[in-house]
C-alpha cells in the first residue's frame, strides 16, 4: 500500500512541476512580447529623431551659405554691414 503512495505522491509533484513550468514559458512569452513591442517602439522613435536631425543639419547648412552670401554682400556692398554683422 505504501508504494502506491510514494506513486501517487510522485504523479501530483511531476504534475505540480509541469504546471510550474508552464506559468513560466507563459510569463516568459509575455515578458518577450513587451520587450520586443519595446525595441519596436524605439526603433521608430529614433527613425524620427533622425530624420529631425537630417532636417536641422539640413537648415544649419542652409543658413552657413546665408551667412556667407551676406558677408560676400556686405563686402561689395559696404552700406550693409549691419545687416552682416546681425546675422553674424
Amino acid at each position: 500500500h505504501r508504494g502506491g503512495t510514494a506513486n501517487d505522491e510522485t504523479r501530483q509533484l511531476i504534475s505540480w512541476l509541469y504546471e510550474k513550468v508552464g506559468l513560466l514559458q507563459r510569463a516568459f512569452h509575455s515578458l518577450s512580447d513587451v520587450l520586443v513591442e519595446e525595441v519596436d517602439a524605439l526603433r521608430v522613435r529614433a527613425g524620427a529623431h533622425e530624420a529631425l536631425m537630417d532636417s536641422v543639419m539640413a537648415q544649419a547648412a542652409e543658413v552657413a551659405l546665408i551667412k556667407q552670401e551676406v558677408a560676400l554682400l556686405s563686402q561689395a556692398h559696404p552700406g550693409s554691414a549691419t545687416l552682416a554683422s546681425q546675422l553674424a
